[in-house]
């Protein structure tokens, strides 16, 4: 059990350090991580262990480097059924995947004020920069981050996967997640140790991934572009252009938001908030003009409770127009409940209903583009079919020794309703194993 990181001091001047610090950044990309969110000990239970990351710093204190390892390893089996066109038979698939796998470093440079992290998802085959990012500490109240990371819109997005009280997220980023993107943040440190939570900055308009805000293009097929995919680069940095993103929540009792897991088990502790995003020059059909977010979350004695209520809006011309769209319309319920003996049960629902009038101008951009190309007519079937999706999950976690080890399974049900055809419905199953230190 390690309570502390392990820590190694060398070099008398920081000015030594940096070019060290840069030849470790090089080397350490092929296989270290580290996790921010490390909930509280627990007060009325066992505590669970902690386990750091190795600790590099200077001998005077003024530069330092972090190195740790995340990864997740998943089975998926799914059975999908389409009502009548199917005549009830059930298709099957499964397959096993190595999820996430994500080296970072992180630390100080200069003073303990102004600290770094890069993050970097290594899945075979595909390299991603997810993190890249500088935070200046000016005030316990202010601070600055510049470079490419989580914006504050919904407490949801902003956790990591480290801390989800299922397998995996709720299908609800997909549809409003604002996912790493390039830019600006004023912040009093995401939600740690504050009882007023804000973040708000401006950035490029154009997500760093495609992974958890792709629902606008569920709906048009629209093809995303990914500035922070490493290993297939494009011409994303043509289109950036500028949006505004915000949160505030309101944090009672010393409740930790960072995870979804009651680990205290002690109080009653609650958190209201809310989160907005305006994008001043939206892609059509690809980028949401606007994003709302109303979240409570509640934790005592080792019941959770976690919600958000979610709408997005979508502009079918690009720059400001008076010609905008409901997208979608919807959100998740989740309840929780973690056993002294850190087992955890955790029941999930997530609704969405995309707008008729964004539905039809989807569609009618699809018929556009494949009269343009007939070559594009594989990309835009379905396009603007998706009327809502249903997703309701019952999932059970084992923490051998804490947080940071997790062996999980769960059960969903997913149903998508559509306007040309039947409802098509999925059962799925997933077994997960993940590791962070």
């Amino acid at each position: 059990m390690f309570s502390k990181h392990h820590t190694i001091r060398f070099l008398n001047n920081t000015r030594f350090f940096l070019p060290f610090a840069l030849a470790m950044l090089a080397f350490s990309f092929a296989g270290t991580a580290y996790s921010e969110e490390s909930p509280d000990d627990a007060k009325n239970t066992k505590k669970p262990m902690k386990i750091s990351g190795l600790k590099i710093e200077s001998s005077d204190g003024l530069a330092s480097m972090i190195f740790g390892f995340a990864a997740q390893m998943q089975y998926d089996s799914n059975w999908t059924n389409v009502s009548e066109a199917n005549s009830g038979s059930l298709e099957h698939n499964q397959k096993f995947q190595f999820k996430r796998i994500q080296p970072s470093i992180k630390g100080h440079l200069f003073t303990k004020d102004l600290t770094y992290k890069v993050q970097i998802e290594t899945i075979p085959g595909k390299i991603t920069l997810m993190d890249l990012f500088l935070d200046y500490k000016a005030h316990d109240q202010a601070r600055l981050r510049l470079g490419a990371h989580k914006p504050g819109f919904s407490r949801k997005r902003m956790n990591s996967w480290k801390n989800q009280a299922l397998v995996d997220f709720s299908n609800a980023p997909r549809y409003y997640g604002t996912e790493r993107a390039l830019g600006l943040t004023l912040h009093n440190g995401y939600g740690k140790k504050t009882e007023h939570e804000y973040e708000i900055g401006v950035y490029g308009g154009v997500p760093w991934r495609s992974n958890c805000t792709k629902g606008i293009t569920l709906i048009s097929k629209e093809k995303m572009k990914e500035p922070g995919l490493l290993s297939d680069k494009t011409d994303s940095y043509n289109d950036f252009h500028p949006e505004i993103i915000g949160h505030y929540a309101y944090l009672a009792n010393g409740i930790d938001v960072t995870t979804e897991t009651d680990w205290t088990r002690g109080n009653l502790r609650y958190s209201i908030g809310a989160g907005f995003s305006y994008d001043f020059q939206p892609q059509p059909f690809r980028d949401p003009a606007a994003r709302t977010a109303l979240e409570f979350m509640m934790k005592a004695y080792g019941f959770s409770f976690f919600g958000t209520f979610f709408t997005a809006f979508h502009d079918n011309e690009s720059g400001l127009s008076t010609d905008i769209d409901l997208a979608f319309l919807g959100g998740f319920a989740q309840v929780g409940y973690l056993l002294p003996a850190h087992i955890e049960f955790a029941l999930r629902y997530f609704g969405n209903m995309t707008g008729k009038d964004f539905r039809n101008a989807a569609a009618k951009n699809a018929a556009a583009r494949i009269t343009a190309d007939p070559t594009l007519a594989s990309q835009f079937k379905g396009a603007g079919d998706q009327k809502s999706e249903h997703e309701a999950t019952f999932g059970v976690n084992y923490y051998p020794f804490g947080p940071q080890l997790k062996l999980a399974t769960d059960v969903s049900w997913v149903m998508k309703d559509y306007v040309s055809k039947d409802a098509q419905s999925d059962a799925r199953w997933r077994l997960l194993v993940q590791f962070y230190m």
